[in-house]
This record gives structure tokens, C-alpha cells and sequence, in this order.
């Protein structure tokens, strides 16, 4: 999530992402998506296990921000809020 292009961001990862937007967004989420008013998802990518996205979400965190840029911007180089994709997204996963 994040504020505006190339701005503050916040990675996490989440098995109900409906619920945690819910919470980020209503300020009962993140204590740092709340202080900077980050409200747009950017990126996101779906995993099928848990712990293969805590992975990848750790070694994000690691990584210098420019990576974190490209990364983004390799596949939304406008910076478009993806929120409904990504709902969507996890909406059609969960439908069986």
C-alpha cells in the first residue's frame, strides 16, 4: 500500500485481503498505513501457502527501496490503485 507514486509504502501479507483493506482503511489496521494515509494497493501477488508469501514478504522488507520501485512499476507503471483486481482476485481464488 501506499500514499502516492514512489512514495511511503507498507508490504504485509494476508490470507483475506477483503478484511485486512477493511481494517487499513478504517485505521484498525497498521499503525504506519494509518500515520502516512496509505490507501492505494499497487502490487500484489497471490501464493498458494502461507508461508511462501511470508516469505517473499521478508525478503521485500530487505530489499532497497529502487527494487521495491521496480517491482511495482514493472507491472503497474502508472501506480494505479489495484484494490479491486486484487479482491477480485482473491474473491475468484476462494471460489470453489
Amino acid at each position: 500500500m501506499t500514499n502516492r507514486e514512489r512514495g511511503v509504502f507498507y508490504i504485509g501479507s494476508t490470507s483475506d485481503p477483503s478484511a485486512r483493506l477493511d481494517e487499513h482503511l478504517s485505521g484498525r489496521g497498521s499503525q504506519h498505513v494509518r500515520k502516512y494515509g496509505l490507501d492505494k494497493v499497487v502490487w500484489f501477488k497471490a501464493f498458494p501457502d502461507k508461508e511462501g508469501a511470508l516469505i517473499i514478504e521478508h525478503r521485500m522488507k530487505r530489499w532497497a527501496r529502487e527494487y521495491k520501485f521496480n517491482a511495482i512499476e514493472e507491472s503497474n507503471p502508472a501506480w494505479r490503485d489495484l484494490r479491486e483486481e486484487w479482491l477480485n482476485e482473491a474473491a475468484a481464488e476462494m471460489d470453489f
